[in-house]
């Protein structure tokens, strides 16, 4: 019969060798380290701040007349850019492949129904943007449950000409009341003007109304002369007409916040 001692000894023994045992093979096993994680190949890249992009699909509908919205991404977090018929702006957030945009405005000007429904349905579907991805060079923004996306694709911003129409009579517009602006090439006197940019939109409101005339700067030198027109018609009738000429763009002439001081028609 073995001593109660003895029989520790040996417990204590067999523990410790199994121990080492233990140990040398963790020892012997190499340490894996953890793979980085992979980034997702089609947000490689993504960076809003100073683009501008162009609308080609609205959830999987066709766009209305060939009207294109877009939107302007800056590098202060703000957003801005045309509905089709109106000018909208706001603010945008950027976290990994979460976008959300918020606090939009717009300009309050009317223009064809289905323009205006259009607008109203991109700028729904903006409003609701909670995610990003880059397919193919194309931005989408997904607004809700699969297949619902805006699809855009990269432009250069357009520039523009922007100002108000007003006029000094204490009347208010008709209901059918529409404002075209035009900025024409007048370089040559003894040539018709030619057109560079036109504005028509259906007035919300009274004076002062609001305009914004995309141009193509290619086609603009600052050796010609420029000059912005302006007429309100109702009925099929000119109502309101500019009457002088409001230089632009070019020899130091004012792109911004411009006015244009229309005159009762035949008076």
């Amino acid at each position: 019969m073995k001593h109660p001692q003895e029989t520790l000894g040996i417990v204590v023994l067999l523990a410790g060798m199994a121990g080492c045992g233990q140990r040398a093979a963790q020892e012997a096993v190499p340490a894996v380290a953890a793979e980085p994680a992979q980034a997702d190949p089609q947000m490689a890249g993504l960076e809003l701040a100073g683009t501008e992009w162009v609308l080609e699909v609205l959830a999987g509908e066709a766009l209305a007349d060939d009207v294109r919205p877009t939107i302007a991404f800056d590098a202060g977090g703000r957003v801005a850019g045309s509905g089709g018929c109106n000018r909208f702006f706001g603010s945008y957030a950027v976290d990994g492949d979460a976008v959300s945009v918020g606090h939009l405005g717009a300009t309050q000007m009317a223009c064809a129904f289905e323009v205006m429904a259009q607008e109203d349905r991109f700028l729904d579907a903006l409003g609701s943007v909670d995610h990003a991805r880059l397919h193919e060079g194309r931005l989408v923004l997904r607004f809700g449950a699969p297949g619902q996306e805006l699809v855009l694709a990269r432009t250069q911003p357009s520039p523009v000409v922007t100002g108000v129409v007003v006029y000094r009579e204490r009347i208010a517009l008709p209901p059918d009341a529409a404002l075209t602006v035009r900025l024409l090439d007048v370089s040559r006197p003894d040539a018709p003007a030619v057109v560079l940019g036109e504005q028509r939109v259906q007035p919300t409101g009274q004076v002062p109304i609001p305009f914004e005339v995309p141009y193509d700067p290619t086609r603009v030198d600052d050796r010609m002369s420029c000059t912005l027109e302006a007429r309100i018609e109702a009925g099929g009738a000119p109502i309101f007409v500019s009457t002088r000429a409001f230089p632009a763009i070019t020899r130091g002439s004012p792109t911004k916040d411009m006015e244009i001081l229309v005159e009762r028609a035949g008076g």
